[in-house]
């Protein structure tokens, strides 16, 4: 009866770990209009990125 107890007492300490370990996003947008995200903007870069090269790498040591 003691391991049946003990047996019951760490599935529910798993089930009960499982349970408020839970969590939910969400994610919602609102369509813009092209004039409303530059109104709202802070910056905007205009132009192309060249990606196909590649940057020269820089390693600061300390």
């Amino acid at each position: 009866m003691r391991k049946l107890y003990s047996i019951l007492l760490v599935v529910s300490f798993f089930l009960f770990i499982m349970l408020i370990s839970v969590t939910a996003t969400a994610t919602s947008w609102e369509e813009l209009k092209p004039q409303e995200v530059v109104d709202r903007a802070e910056v905007i870069v205009a132009g192309k990125y060249d990606f196909t090269s590649k940057p020269d790498v820089i390693l600061n040591t300390v």
